[in-house]
């Protein structure tokens, strides 16, 4: 650490240079300096300041975040200041920065639920351009793409008795829980490439789920696209993809309803078991039964829901020669009982 770029500059004459260990988050850069700048503007030293602005940024991310660890000073003098000494009352401490875009919160500003998307690996190029076609399709979800700084260990992979790795849906929806209220939306969706598995109350974990959603209590959902092959000469089939799963678990979510086995395959709540890209990316709708449980339990939720599924032409797959098919028995979980949303 003593022999990289910024020890070198402060060897090399300048006063004082801060430097990151190791990769942080763009919003935990940008809190730290924040915080920096606004201390050296008080009057504080170097060495304060950097003190400062690490305490300051532990407590503006909940969890076991370390990048507030993560920066170091290198400075000839420590002590040294740059200011005046500035004495309380005289400024106020600095807001940390949004995480959501302000053009993104004023695109959406008309629709009736704030829907939070996170791209958790930046896995998916374009998202916000699908998103906002999602919102010009109805005014009831608007999405808007969020970054957030997770608690250590919420995307740790889990291994089954064939150590298969796979993430904990269970696990990652109790540690993400509290961030739709930190964030400020009404919920939360997750969007990641890795393979993902979730266990029911007194039952066995089941794994290579592609859809997750929980209690209302936890408005945390989570989308995997792990295994799928998405033909890179048509982008509509990730489009289409990515709506129609947004819209399942919107539906599940809100109307607290599960999936079914039951033919026919294009309704929504079918259990895609097979990993069915054809079924996964084509033309999805509501069979007469469930669209009237949901239009009993979110009556003003459905026409959005449906819209939503309208939001992209039909991806054409062709065949299912397995192009679209990885890894069998996938299904969104199965809730033994749910209760319908509870909307403030």
């Amino acid at each position: 650490m003593n022999t990289g770029a910024a020890a070198a500059l402060v060897a090399g004459g300048l006063p004082a240079a801060v430097a990151n260990q190791y990769k942080v988050l763009d919003q935990s850069a940008t809190s730290f300096a924040q915080f920096f700048y606004w201390a050296l503007a008080q009057g504080m030293s170097l060495a304060r300041a950097a003190r400062e602005a690490r305490i300051a940024l532990k407590y503006s991310i909940e969890g076991e975040t370390i990048d507030w660890a993560v920066p170091v000073l290198y400075a000839r003098n420590p002590r040294a200041n740059f200011c005046p000494r500035i004495h309380a009352g005289g400024m106020g401490r600095p807001v940390a920065p949004p995480i959501t875009a302000p053009s993104g919160r004023r695109a959406i500003a008309g629709h009736v639920y704030r829907i939070g998307v996170w791209d958790v690996a930046h896995d998916f190029a374009g998202l916000e351009i699908i998103l906002a076609r999602m919102n010009a399709a109805q005014r009831r979800f608007g999405f808007e793409l969020v970054t957030l700084s997770a608690p250590i260990g919420t995307w740790q992979l889990s291994q089954d008795v064939k150590h298969r790795a796979y993430l904990d849906a269970n696990k990652v929806v109790g540690r993400l829980r509290n961030k739709p209220n930190e964030l400020g939306i009404d919920a939360l969706i997750c969007i990641t490439n890795q393979p993902m598995g979730g266990r029911e109350k007194g039952s066995e974990v089941a794994k290579n789920l592609y859809a997750w959603w929980d209690d209302p209590k936890k408005p945390v959902m989570l989308i995997s696209m792990a295994g799928f092959k998405f033909p890179s000469e048509d982008e509509n089939v990730l489009e289409k993809a990515i709506a129609n799963t947004i819209a399942l678990c919107l539906a599940g979510q809100f109307a607290q309803i599960d999936s079914h086995s039951r033919r026919p395959r294009e309704c929504l709540l079918f259990r895609n078991h097979t990993r069915s890209l054809e079924v996964l990316a084509g033309q999805r709708n509501l069979e007469p039964k469930c669209r009237q449980q949901l239009k009993q339990r979110i009556p003003e939720d459905l026409p959005a829901i449906e819209a939503l599924l309208n939001a992209f032409p039909s991806a054409r797959t062709a065949t299912d020669k397995g192009r679209g098919r990885a890894h069998p028995a996938v299904r969104p979980p199965k809730k033994s009982s749910r209760t319908t949303k509870q909307r403030q």
